[in-house]
């Protein structure tokens, strides 16, 4: 329909009102600034022989030649060294006179088809490095842990010393530079004082690094104060309820699981670790993408000592040693990682926080780091593992509460979060959501629901039978596509079916989880617990399943090849659990399982 100037009733009448003096006097100065500005770089152009690189209405760009960048540049190259000749070294296999030198304490283990599992590591190593002409393989090889494992009674334990040591958790190890001479145009030789270790690898742990960097007393009396100081995510415990029974006789099974994993030597727990997926069976190196990096021993076993010489090198970058933790979630650690295996150890038994840092003899500050890094990894578990609940004819009951905390007197009452609980009865499986409650301001009934219910649509079968209560809207449902609506009260005896089950659990086992912490933890925090609780009701019900699943879980993330390491991934998740993270992102490449090297393959 068109509008004419007759069909319109009101009319209004607008003048323009003239600038006041402080106005104008701003809008002078910004001139003036800008003028001022325009006319320096122009001057510039002419004395240090520069040009105009674009000239527009808004932005201009200039390009400049400077006596400052030239000395600059000048003084930062590196002063020529005059050629040495060195004393002829060991070289790797059957070198020619282009190939690269490596040190001649650096052993590649061989890869051959016999049956050498049975023979002792070190007299591997002795072996190896008796040759005169050992070639670099393939890829590494390491011994076999499934036959070296039996009659480990005598193996001498790990380092309890070593465990206690406390330090700052999340500190990424130094890596060193590799030479920018790659491309083969002369051999390389490192230096006679290059050293490589554990901490100067890439990706390395950083145990005994703290305490050197010349902090002061003020700083180091505050983060002790921080150390003992209990926080509020440490003492909430996510109880599964749905399937539990009574596994009590398979917690003696984890204790000797664990116990004999703890026993191995570090070459002997690395290559365990290796086996069990939670570290990387695979490296490429990062200046040269399409070189696969090959893992050798160093012969000195004190420069790397949590694995017993273990490292992985290249042919590429030969001063650039990589550490087997890279990628890992032991990687940068500033603790050994048969420390880190037994927080995840209590973890999946739930021991109280006291006793954790009374065994483990580690902080609350690093135990909180690594909790967090284990819900994010329930929170992608319960993202990509987790099926549409329901399916056609099949029942599944929708719930919402709402948490809050109220005051002393009991007057006042403040709703925290919305919890969200969607249950297939018949699987027993659960999802849960936490939403940020609408402000009072914005009470619209619909816009509410449709943010609480949003999940559906990617949890639910479209073709099921949605059982809701009387607090829930209807035809939000009915928008998102779902026909098949039953509505009635909870606690309505005569109806057949109703969501009674789901509210049960939101009303019993949410709110006890939170009982004290609620006021003191984030949106995202309780949704951390509530990816937990729904992780351990599918995945952790006991103990042993627990751990066996969380390494499990682990291990397919330490598969997956990013642009970022395990643990930034892991921060992110944390971050936001609200994020699909059922998408996998665009340059994700995952390794095969089966690429475990040959003598550790599982027989």
């Amino acid at each position: 329909m068109r509008v004419t100037k007759s069909d319109i009733s009101l009319e209004l009448e607008c003048w323009v009102e003239e600038l006041s003096p402080a106005q104008l006097a701003a809008y002078e100065k910004v001139a003036n600034e800008h003028n001022a500005i325009k006319n320096a770089l122009k001057s510039a152009l002419t004395s240090n022989e520069g040009r105009e690189l674009f000239n527009g209405q808004v932005f201009q760009a200039y390009s400049f030649k400077g006596k400052v960048l030239q000395e600059l540049k000048e003084a930062t190259l590196p002063p020529k060294k005059p050629a040495k000749v060195d004393a002829p070294s060991t070289t790797v296999g059957g070198t020619r006179g282009g190939a690269r030198k490596r040190p001649s304490n650096f052993v590649y283990l061989e890869s051959s088809d016999e049956e050498e599992d049975d023979v002792p590591l070190a007299k591997r190593i002795a072996v190896a490095a008796g040759k005169k002409g050992l070639t670099p393989v393939a890829s590494g090889t390491l011994g076999n842990i499934t036959k070296g494992a039996k009659g480990q009674k005598g193996l001498p334990s790990t380092s309890s010393g070593a465990i206690g040591k406390s330090g700052k958790a999340g500190a990424s190890g130094k890596g060193t530079t590799p030479s920018k001479g790659d491309k083969g145009e002369s051999p390389t030789t490192p230096p006679t004082n290059f050293k490589p270790s554990e901490i100067s690898s890439v990706g390395g742990l950083v145990i005994g690094t703290d305490g050197k960097d010349g902090k002061d007393g003020k700083d180091q009396g505050k983060e002790t104060k921080l150390q003992g100081k209990t926080f509020p995510s440490l003492v909430v415990l996510a109880k599964p309820w749905l399937k539990v029974k009574d596994m009590s006789s398979t917690r003696s099974k984890l204790d000797s699981k664990v116990k004999l994993v703890l026993m191995l030597t570090p070459n002997k727990f690395t290559e365990w670790l290796i086996q069990e997926g939670l570290l990387k069976a695979e490296q490429k190196c990062a200046n040269h993408r399409s070189n696969e990096l090959k893992l050798g021993v160093y012969s000195d076993a004190t420069k790397f000592p949590y694995t017993g010489g273990y490292v992985w090198i290249s042919e590429c970058c030969p001063m650039r040693f990589v550490s087997v933790f890279h990628g890992s979630i032991f990687e940068g650690a500033p603790h050994p990682p048969s420390c880190i295996l037994k927080l995840i150890y209590h973890w999946s038994c739930q021991t109280n926080i006291q006793n954790v840092v009374q065994w483990v003899k580690v902080d609350n500050v690093y135990i909180k780091g690594v909790y967090t890094w284990l819900r994010a990894i329930c929170t992608l578990a319960v993202h990509q593992k987790c099926k549409k609940l329901g399916g056609p004819e099949r029942f599944v009951e929708v719930g919402v509460i709402s948490l809050g905390t109220t005051s002393q007197d009991g007057q006042q009452r403040q709703v925290k979060v919305e919890v969200l609980g969607v249950l297939d009865y018949a699987e027993k499986t659960i999802r849960l959501r936490a939403v940020e409650p609408v402000s009072d301001a914005d009470r619209n009934y619909k816009k509410r629901f449709q943010t609480i219910l949003e999940p559906l649509q990617r949890w639910v079968h479209k073709d099921s039978v949605i059982c809701i209560d009387l607090t829930v809207d209807k035809m939000t449902l009915y928008s998102m596509g779902f026909k098949n609506i039953i509505q009635a009260a909870a606690t309505d005896s005569s109806a057949k079916h109703t969501n009674s089950a789901v509210m049960d659990y939101l009303r019993r086992i949410v709110p006890r989880m939170f009982q004290n912490t609620l006021s003191l933890l984030s949106r995202q925090m309780i949704q951390q617990f509530l990816d937990e609780l729904v992780w351990r009701e599918q995945f952790g019900t006991y103990a042993l399943q627990a751990f066996n699943n969380i390494t499990s879980h682990i291990a397919e993330q330490t598969r997956m090849n990013t642009n970022e390491t395990l643990t930034q991934r892991l921060y992110q998740v944390a971050t936001n659990p609200f994020k699909d993270w059922s998408v996998l992102p665009a340059n994700y490449r995952e390794t095969p399982a089966n690429t475990t090297p040959k003598r550790l393959k599982k027989r």
